[in-house]
């Protein structure tokens, strides 16, 4: 789903800059076993080399999380100096 996000919005992967990565999640139901620190671990190591190239560079927050049972889904902004925006929903 990233590369397609990334394919859609026309953009370059983001190649050693730092940028910041905001974080949403919308878990199935209160049962979900996952955190937010290890969920967003989670996305940035899937996200590693198709959306930037390492996660190192990333400086992520999370920003909320709720439930959302028909359609759990991560929610990211990711943006970089100066004001490239690329918005992708999971």
């Amino acid at each position: 789903m990233a590369k397609l996000a990334i394919k859609k919005s026309g953009l370059d992967p983001i190649f050693r800059e730092k940028f910041s990565l905001d974080v949403s999640f919308f878990w199935k139901d209160k049962r979900s076993q996952l955190d937010c620190d290890g969920a967003l671990k989670m996305v940035q190591d899937c996200m590693n080399g198709i959306v930037f190239s390492s996660d190192k560079f990333c400086l992520p927050r999370v920003i909320d999380y709720g439930y959302d049972e028909k359609n759990p889904h991560v929610a990211m902004t990711i943006s970089c100096p100066p004001s490239n925006l690329v918005e992708v929903c999971l």
